[in-house]
């Protein structure tokens, strides 16, 4: 995973130096923490996502150092503790926590659908 983030965040560091119209000037990232959950070795998962998140963070500050700007949409599941609080990163910015009956789906909209499937039986 670690490579392909490094490999976007410097194909990205390459275009803002060489400009090309056909790429934009955001990254989408989803769910870099999966390869570590998903992993046997859980006792280096945290220190790995940390430091991709670190890489994230750096790569961030000096993307925005000029007017053109640079925007990361990153889709987690790793808590925010991970870039807040004592791991505090600058560029990491939470939006929305999808989580209970707010989760990405959410609770009213199932719940109205099995009404609705329970009245077509």
């Amino acid at each position: 995973m670690m490579l392909h983030i490094s490999f976007f965040l410097g194909l990205h560091k390459y275009l803002k130096k060489n400009p090309c119209n056909q790429i934009g000037t955001f990254l989408f990232i989803d769910q870099p923490s999966i390869p570590y959950y998903e992993s046997s070795d859980k006792s280096t998962d945290r220190a790995k996502l940390l430091d991709t998140f670190s890489v994230i963070n750096q790569f961030m500050k000096e993307a925005t150092s000029d007017e053109d700007g640079f925007q990361i949409i990153l889709i987690e599941h790793a808590p925010s503790t991970y870039w807040t609080g004592d791991n505090q990163l600058d560029y990491f910015v939470t939006k929305k926590e999808f989580e209970g009956n707010e989760a990405l789906v959410p609770y009213d909209v199932i719940e109205k659908k099995k009404r609705e499937l329970e009245h077509e039986n």
